[in-house]
């Protein structure tokens, strides 16, 4: 009766689902029922016997013989393909239902079992590669920032889901790296194309293409190129853009909710973060006001040195004042609607940035094709998102940023006390005096510095070799004093410059480099080896297999998958909460109250606990007797040594004791001998 109830269940539930109908048991009985009615129809009122011989004779006939096959190989089919709705029907069911193990009840740990929301469905690879990559394995709050992702995680899946339905489903799947390969492909093609094309020709100060073919060709990738840079932009806005609103949307209702900080709070940390961008800005105007009493109006010329110079320092104090800002609006929570919108902009520069960079570039390529093409080699950059191991390359740069530029800044004022000191006593004994262009290198003090921060760098023996080497001034073996002062001079600037100065800049690079290196080996082996929700290690579950288990990776897939989790979370929110049963209702009360004591930790249903019991407790046994077994072997070894320096100390005790009597008879022989020569005197 159950079997026959089952089946009639799968078939409703399949109906329902895909609008088809499932034969029951009841169908299965009217098949059974073909052979049985043929039967009757031979045997009518006769008995057993002579109904048999009648159907024999009848199988002898070939018409009814085919009719008989027909009738069978209808009924495999019917049978056929109700196993196949059946088998569909569960699978159906296997992959929209998910399970989480839950802490919780008398029990302590149970399997709470859930439909997949339909937010889950639009999980892309990119959302899961980027979760994934932002989650910390050694972490011991891992849990926690896991939950603190899932109103992000969610926003993007139901924005996702709401892009499908406007712009359809290959659009609003559409992968960024995949783009950025199209991308680098068509830029390393254009690339290669003006590697193989662009010369000089005789008397021409710009270059040219040597095939018109080819210059068409750069022209038409390089505007493919662009309109695939200007898509990707837009793409990027569109998918990130929204989430990262809605995110800024959260945490300043969070910070409305619980108050917030006060106006004039707001005020003075507004004020403290703008003081250091309007303290350089001050310093830049007094510096730039005397420079130009010292060298001129002129000095800042437009086309000049000193005013490019002057233009970037500027810019890059407006960026300081302008992150400052940004600095503060994070920090107090986005609290008013100015603070919020200019957060927004801000932040998507930063999402956009370097897109809008590889846009810019494209279109400038493509603009200036036919005469400068020089932008297209900055495509070729777009394959540094594309690369883990770039990104660790460029991370080595960025993660100490701050102390390469304070190592820097030292170096700089290092070579300047160098400059400074050559430029009083070097000077008058022309060495630093250029023969060949007949000019004195150090005439004034900025170009004494210009030439001790290139040429001291850049030349592998630091100044001295540039003064001795390319200015032919090499010190006079003849002159004492002078050899000996140019000696010491170029030896300290080559030790502290070249030797220890940049092999600590590189040396900030390398160890960072390897330390990020070994974050990532280190996060790949825990990925591999260890359950991020509770923690428990690959090789507790593989011995748990040999008596019965299902082993680690069913139990990281499918007991303990981590996206199971929040798509449990996302499940409870969409939920109505008069429809939730005892461990819905516990779940979403430690989930409002940001308690994660309801996700196992360290225990898991496939692991029972009594075994990791024993298992402590064996293993504290086995350290115990190893210990005793430490301390007697000790014992024995410490009893043969003082046993041996016992009977060594007594061997030393005897021979003490006789070389003191000889000595003591010596002595008493040496006096009687001086009593005697006394007396004989």
């Amino acid at each position: 009766v159950s079997s026959q109830v089952h089946r009639g269940l799968i078939a409703k539930l399949y109906e329902i689902l895909f609008g088809e109908h499932v034969s029951t048991g009841e169908d299965e009985e009217d098949e059974d029922n073909i052979f049985s009615s043929m039967v009757d129809d031979v045997n009518g009122n006769t008995d057993d016997k002579e109904g048999s011989q009648q159907l024999a004779r009848m199988l002898e006939d070939p018409t009814y013989a085919k009719e008989v096959e027909a009738k069978s190989k209808k009924v495999q089919q019917m049978k056929q393909k109700r196993l196949y709705m059946q088998k569909r029907a569960l699978a159906f069911f296997r992959d929209k239902l998910r399970s989480v193990e839950v802490c919780w009840g008398s029990d302590g740990l149970s399997s709470v079992y859930f439909p997949i929301p339909k937010e889950g469905e639009h999980m892309s690879d990119e959302i899961f590669e980027d979760l994934v990559e932002r989650l910390d394995y050694s972490s011991d709050d891992r849990v926690k920032e896991l939950m603190k992702l899932v109103p992000e995680v969610y926003d993007e899946l139901k924005w996702h889901s709401t892009l499908q339905k406007a712009v359809g489903e290959v659009l609003a799947q559409g992968s960024t790296n995949q783009l950025n390969n199209v991308t680098f492909l068509i830029a390393m093609i254009i690339n290669f194309l003006l590697l193989i094309s662009l010369k000089f020709e005789t008397g021409s100060e710009s270059p040219s293409y040597a095939n018109e073919k080819l210059e068409n060709y750069t022209f038409v990738l390089g505007t493919v190129n662009a309109n695939l840079a200007i898509f990707k932009l837009i793409h990027i806005a569109v998918f990130k853009l929204p989430i990262l609103y809605k995110k800024m949307k959260r945490v300043r209702k969070r910070a409305k909710f619980f108050g917030g900080i006060s106006f004039a709070q707001k005020r003075r940390a507004l004020l403290s973060a703008l003081f250091k961008p309007i303290a350089f800005a001050t310093l830049i105007y007094l510096a730039t006001h005397v420079c130009t009493v010292a060298y001129g109006t002129d000095t800042f010329n437009t086309g000049s040195v000193p005013y490019y110079l002057q233009i970037v320092t500027y810019f890059m104090n407006a960026w300081i004042g302008l992150s400052s800002v940004n600095a503060v609006a994070v920090n107090v929570g986005y609290s008013t609607k100015f603070l919020f919108w200019y957060s927004l902009l801000w932040q998507s520069q930063g999402v956009l940035g370097f897109y809008g960079l590889m846009l810019a570039s494209a279109i400038l390529g493509t603009r200036y094709s036919r005469t400068y093409p020089l932008f297209y080699a900055v495509q070729l950059f777009t394959i540094v998102p594309m690369s883990p191991t770039l990104n660790a390359v460029i991370m080595s740069v960025t993660k100490n940023g701050h102390q390469l530029v304070m190592t820097s800044i030292l170096g700089l004022i290092i070579i300047y006390a160098f400059s400074l000191i050559a430029f009083f006593f070097l000077h008058s004994t022309n060495d630093l005096y250029n023969s060949g262009d007949a000019y004195q290198e150090c005439t004034t003090m900025v170009d004494c510095y210009k030439t001790f921060v290139r040429n001291g760098l850049i030349y592998g023996g630091g100044i001295g070799d540039y003064v001795s080497g390319d200015l032919d001034n090499a010190p006079s073996m003849g002159d004492d004093m002078h050899y000996w002062t140019r000696l010491a001079f170029d030896l300290s600037f080559f030790i502290i410059v070249i030797v220890l100065l940049l092999n600590m800049i590189f040396g900030i690079i390398l160890d960072t480099f390897g330390a990020v290196r070994e974050a990532q080996n280190e996060r790949k082996e825990l990925a591999a080896n260890r359950c991020f929700i509770c923690g428990l290690n690959k090789d507790i579950f593989e011995d748990q297999k040999q008596l019965g288990g299902k082993g680690f990776h069913y139990h990281r897939e499918n007991e303990h998958n981590l996206f199971d989790y929040i798509y449990f979370v996302i499940y409870l929110k969409n939920k109505s909460e008069t429809e939730y049963n005892g461990a819905e209702t516990f779940v979403s009360e430690q989930v409002n109250k940001e308690d994660t004591s309801w996700i196992p930790d360290g225990i898991a249903l496939q692991i029972p606990r009594v075994d990791l019991n024993r298992e402590r407790e064996k293993k504290l046994e086995d350290l115990f007797e190893s210990l005793r077994e430490r301390q007697a072997m000790t014992r024995e070894v410490l009893a043969g040594e003082i046993s041996r320096l016992s009977a060594g100390m007594d061997k030393q005790f005897d021979i003490f004791r006789r070389t003191l009597g000889r000595v003591k008879s010596e002595v008493k022989e040496v006096r009687q001998t001086q009593r005697e020569d006394n007396k004989k005197k």
